[in-house]
């Protein structure tokens, strides 16, 4: 034992808290003679490293005297190495046992019989033992360790010498001996870092039946299929085995119809990689266009295959090796390859299809059918992986056109036949359309179809059709597709089968519609040629083993390349508010009509054809703009553009002349007009307001002028400017009257969101302009510039250059927009927002009013308040608080203590959080009324992202609105989420198994002992709410989280110690930590006689925590004050020196 593995066995076990004897003859090399001094020094060893070990010297044929020293010492045994621990099995729960057998044993070797031999025993004897010692809560394994020893370095060279040391062998030990470990009758292999598992492997074989039909001459004939292991069992005991060999002389596991066709069995070999289902996924239509990476890129982090791939290794097995040409051969029917059609296609998916591997299928006819007008060939094909496990199930029916009429039955009586099944009679719940390339069959075909009747016309011709059809299991492709989008998210995992028949064609460049609908986890759908309305497949069906409810809702997915009758946008161009745009341009330049002194007509037009016409009339008097056609004379100039180009000609980003000399915009008329329109393109209503602002200044002063020297009485022009750019009263941009509702979440909300949008403004790099109305006038002009020096939120104009997006619209209509009470966009739509420059810009400001996000006391109210209230001192700078005191939470709320908690925890088992890769958001109430949102962001990045502020930039998968004393209840295991949900106390928007997930996730990672703060915290918050307006409230429960995790802090400060917090020179809470040797305890209030007293300022009580203070030099200079054991005090420095947070596993 002492020397090689049996030392890294015993030093290892030793090192995690077990007590070994360590038995050693003492031999020599060669087996001779004894000595102690190997197991002693061993046990030395472990003793000096704090372990437990005693010394044995008998053989291993004195079993009973090693197992008798391990009861005399530790008055058990735990883990032994011999059987003969079963003696005393009756005083011991369990035992584990691991032997070591050998290579040699497994697959022999050259001059080593005898010990070959005895190895092998060893496995046997470990096999019994296990069956035998199962009732007794033995386990028994056996391991293959192959390692560098004494005995074999004079053998094997000195590199591989030094890879195979036997520390690498002994974890796996370790392991089998563990009680988590439940494996018995296991075999392992263990070298260099390197752990395997043996398993018996038995051919699918070959049963002669009758018996007699068995003779060496049958056995040489069929040597292929008995020797063939591409369909090969695994039994893992002696009654499996027994059982499947009775399976096999009965005929069990084989269905044949030798009446109706002889049984082919063809075994199909098919490797593929990564490149073989990326190009299977755009045969099918799967584009980059529709955010599918997962299919198309091989590094994605959740790359997948399609479910549908299955049919192209099943297809090659059955027409590359022959089953339809045999099966017409043996019945004597007339075969025309080019009129072969595919009727009917059944397959299921056993698991995931991986992304590159070897499968193997075999085929074989379940029945062949006389239609009168054809043959119907019904095959199916068994496809498993390299492993011998079976994968997929896949049922073909192919109909013979013309080779009908032979003497066979018309339908099946066959129970393996799959059925379709007719759709339910109500309109489909959802409806895609997908329109074809033109070039799709001739991509499909490389994924292994190579029927010319899909590519070559002159071959399409002699089977009937006037173009090359699309193949049938591509348009299967798509119309899987359009389900798994829609019912699971994309997610193949939630596949189960699907049932198709191919009831007509499609041509390449055809649009394919497909109809849904949903009867619990079944998806009934049918697809049609959009543009002649033609079935091409019906009483189809998909299962899904689960549903994703969230799915439901993706027709709000505007960039989703499928067009559906939720997605129908037809009516909504941008052209709309550019041509209002327009108009308030022209107005503002009355001098414009004769400089152009034309008039133009847009023909604007969207890709789903739909069209709309406005007319710019610059050659009347005052000039307008109105859809439709010219209404005075015929138009100087006809532009026919797209809505996108239209949009992006008003930006100023397509010039007139450029966009006709590529082809974007097409002329009619005089095209050197076009340059004419620059002037209104140039110029923001915004910019035009400040001009006539200044100008009517300008002619004021002139008037003043003239009065002055003529002695005249001045009469004051009435004008909505004069206090600068503004465009109001006010310099600053304020109209000088009643203040505007939105300034004061200009001033106040939205300043102090632009520190939390730092990240942001890097991706949006535009000013924006708003110009607030009241009654139909501009009453106050804010600019937020998030483009320029970090980013800045004033009053006024832009103080450089002009904006590149203006938002007009009346101060109610924004605060209503901010309150979340209205739409923006449904406010733009309807008029009520107007905006100018980069209108596509204006969607980057979603982030300023997050989705969902509560708001608690409305703006109008809170404008009321602010009114009221007394203006704060303008002493207090920013540079006078600290951003990270800020951000601690002093709401009282006890939500914010479980999301930091979890927020500190996440990140340590990111393998653990890789199982729900979602996102969520936390809209928290108290008392029923809105008070903070919590995001739970596992989707984004790769590590968990926890913040307190609405999802950033992203939309949440699940939303979930809650009180917060209900949350409390939810993550302390109290009560289930899905029981309040129930109850209307948790309303939940996305997936409400989103929910039940995460919370089963939060109990499973509570299990494992990885929030042993949790008890504690528990305590604290059941029996005392959290006080509002304190620091300290939220940072003690930070030192409650480090105080578990410092074991050493009981034993080197044991006693009770007290904080006391103060505000203003006053305390206003206490804690408590009483450290003993056997637990901790933490309660509100002080001890009645502490160890010592802490005295400190709530600020500074949150600076320590944050490690902003020395805990040592604060009490030094007085900022701290302390009574009693200050020795025992100071060593409570460890709590404001470790963070709450541990680092990652790696």
């Amino acid at each position: 034992c002492c020397l090689g593995l049996g030392r890294e066995y015993a030093l290892l076990f030793a090192s995690r808290g077990a007590a070994v004897v360590v038995n050693d003859l003492g031999g020599t090399r060669s087996g001779e003679g004894n000595s102690q001094k190997a197991a002693d020094l061993v046990v030395d060893e472990i003793r000096r490293n704090g372990g437990k070990a005693v010394a044995n010297y008998d053989s291993v044929e004195q079993g009973n005297k090693i197992v008798k020293t391990a009861i005399d010492n530790f008055g058990r045994i735990g883990r032994s190495l011999t059987f003969y621990a079963s003696q005393v099995v009756t005083v011991i729960k369990s035992i584990r046992i691991v032997m070591t057998s050998s290579a040699a044993g497994v697959y022999g070797n050259f001059g080593q019989t005898n010990y070959s031999s005895a190895k092998l025993g060893a496995l046997g004897l470990s096999n019994t033992l296990a069956v035998e010692g199962a009732k007794y809560n033995i386990h028994c394994n056996t391991i293959i360790p192959v390692a560098a020893s004494r005995l074999t370095q004079d053998i094997l060279p000195q590199n591989l010498f030094e890879q195979l040391k036997p520390h690498f062998v002994a974890p796996l030990v370790v392991w089998l001996c563990h009680e988590q470990c439940t494996d018995s009758g296991g075999l392992f292999e263990a070298a260099g870092g390197w752990v395997g598992k043996y398993r018996w492997q038995r051919s699918f074989g070959k049963a002669f039946n009758p018996p007699e039909s068995l003779n060496p001459e049958s056995v040489r004939d069929n040597w292929q299929s008995i020797t063939n292991m591409a369909l090969a069992t695994h039994p893992r005991t002696i009654h499996e085995q027994m059982s499947d060999l009775i399976n096999s002389l009965s005929g069990n596991v084989e269905v044949r119809d030798p009446q109706d066709v002889q049984l082919i069995e063809k075994p199909g070999e098919h490797s593929y990689k990564e490149d073989d289902v990326i190009l299977y996924a755009l045969g099918v239509g799967v584009s980059t266009k529709d955010n599918s990476l997962k299919f198309l890129y091989e590094n994605d982090e959740f790359f997948s295959v399609l479910p549908t791939y299955a049919v192209i290794p099943s297809l090659r097995s059955l027409f590359e090796f022959g089953t339809i040409s045999e099966v017409t051969k043996s019945l004597n029917i007339n075969f025309d390859p080019t009129k072969l059609l595919h009727g009917e296609q059944y397959m299921e998916l056993v698991k995931p299809i991986p992304s590159r591997g070897v499968l193997h299928s075999i085929p074989r006819v379940v029945d062949v059918l006389d239609k009168g007008s054809g043959a119907v060939i019904i095959a199916e094909v068994e496809t498993r992986d390299e492993h011998g496990e079976q994968l997929a199930y896949n049922q073909f029916s192919i109909f013979l056109v013309g080779s009908g009429n032979f003497g066979g039955k018309r339908m099946s009586d066959k129970k393996e036949v799959k059925n379709i099944v007719t759709p339910p009679k109500r309109n489909p719940d959802f409806v895609v359309f997908e329109k074809t390339s033109e070039d799709q069959a001739a991509l499909y075909r490389l994924c292994g179809d190579k029927n010319p009747l899909h590519i070559d016309p002159a071959f399409a011709a002699v089977g009937g059709f006037n173009k090359p059809i699309l193949h049938g299991l591509c348009s299967l492709g798509y119309a899987t597709r359009h389900v798994l989008r829609q019912y699971a998210n994309d997610d193949v995992s939630k596949f189960k089968a699907v049932k198709v028949r191919f009831s007509g064609t499609i041509i390449p460049g055809e649009t394919i519609e497909t109809r849904m609908w949903r009867e619990g986890n079944r998806i009934h759908f049918e697809s049609y040629v959009q543009e002649t309305g033609k079935a091409i497949i019906s009483g189809a069906y998909i299962d899904l083993i689960t549903i994703d409810d969230n799915s439901l809702a993706r027709s709000e997915a505007v960039n989703n390349q499928f067009s559906t009758f939720e997605l129908d946008d037809s009516e909504f161009f941008v052209s709309e508010a550019i041509f209002e745009e327009i108009g308030r341009r022209i107005a503002m330049i009355p001098d414009v009509t004769k400089t152009v002194d034309a008039v133009f007509e847009f023909n604007i037009s969207k890709s789903n054809d739909a069209k709309r016409v406005w007319t710019v009339d610059l050659k009347s008097l005052n000039g307008s703009v109105y859809e439709g056609h010219s209404k005075s004379e015929p138009p100087s100039c006809v532009l026919t553009i797209t809505d996108e180009d239209m949009a992006a000609l008003a930006m100023g980003m397509l010039n007139p002349v450029e966009g006709f000399m590529n082809g974007k915009i097409k002329i009619q008329g005089n095209p050197i007009l076009t340059q004419k329109l620059q002037v209104l393109f140039e110029k923001d209503s915004s910019d035009l307001v400040e001009a006539r602002a200044e100008k009517a200044e300008m002619k004021e002063k002139e008037m003043k002028l003239a009065a002055a020297k003529s002695n005249a009485p001045i009469q004051m022009a009435a004008h909505s400017g004069g206090g600068g750019p503004g465009g109001a009263g006010g310099g600053d941009g304020s109209s000088g009257g009643e203040p505007c509702i939105i300034d004061s979440v200009f001033e106040n909300w939205l300043t102090k969101r632009l520190e939390e949008m730092q990240d942001l403004i890097p991706v949006i790099k535009t000013v924006y302009q708003w110009n607030i109305l009241k009654n139909g006038k501009i009453a106050s002009v804010w600019t937020c510039d998030f483009k320029n020096n970090g980013g800045s939120i004033y009053r006024g104009p832009p103080k450089s250059g002009k904006a590149d997006c203006t938002l007009t619209l009346d101060d109610m209509v924004a605060a209503r927009i901010f309150d979340g009470k209205e739409d923006a966009m449904k406010a733009f739509m309807s008029g009520k927002l107007k905006i100018s420059g980069n209108i596509l810009a204006a969607q980057k400001l979603q982030q300023l009013w997050a989705e969902e996000a509560p708001k608690g006391t409305s703006i109008v109210e809170m404008s009321k308040a602010s009114n009221a209230a007394p203006k704060a001192s303008p002493s207090t700078t920013a540079s006078q608080t600290d951003p990270d005191l800020e951000r601690i939470p002093v709401t009282g709320l006890k939500g914010d203590v479980f999301f930091n908690i979890f927020k500190a925890r996440m990140h340590e088992e990111p393998d653990f959080m890789k199982r729900l890769r979602v996102i969520f958001q936390f809209n928290i109430l108290k008392n029923g009324k809105p008070a903070c949102i919590w995001t739970a962001d596992n989707k984004t990045k790769n590590e968990t992202q926890v913040y307190r502020e609405p999802p950033k930039g992203v939309k949440p998968d699940c939303i979930v609105t809650v009180d917060d004393e209900d949350l409390l209840k939810i993550m302390t295991g109290k009560v289930n989420p899905q029981r309040l949900f129930m109850m209307g106390k948790v309303k939940v928007k996305g997936n409400i198994m989103l929910l039940q997930k995460l919370n089963s996730l939060w109990t499973e990672y509570q299990k494992l002992g990885k929030t042993p703060e949790l008890p504690l915290i528990v305590d604290v918050l059941i029996n005392d709410p959290l006080k509002p307006g304190l620091k300290s409230e939220s940072t003690v429960l930070d030192l409650i989280q480090r105080i578990v995790r410092i074991p050493e802090l009981k034993r080197d400060a044991p006693g009770a110690f007290t904080f006391d917090i103060t505000k203003d020179g006053k305390v206003v809470s206490s804690w408590t930590f009483e450290l003993k040797p056997d637990n901790i305890k933490v309660f509100r209030g002080s001890a009645p006689s502490p160890k010592g007293k802490i005295i400190l300022a709530d600020d500074d009580f949150a600076k320590l925590v944050l490690m902003k203070l020395s805990f040592p030099e604060s009490i030094n200079k007085g900022v701290v004050k302390c009574e009693g054991d200050k020795n025992s005090i100071l060593k409570l420095n460890k709590l404001f020196t470790t963070h709450t947070s541990l680092k990652p596993k790696l």
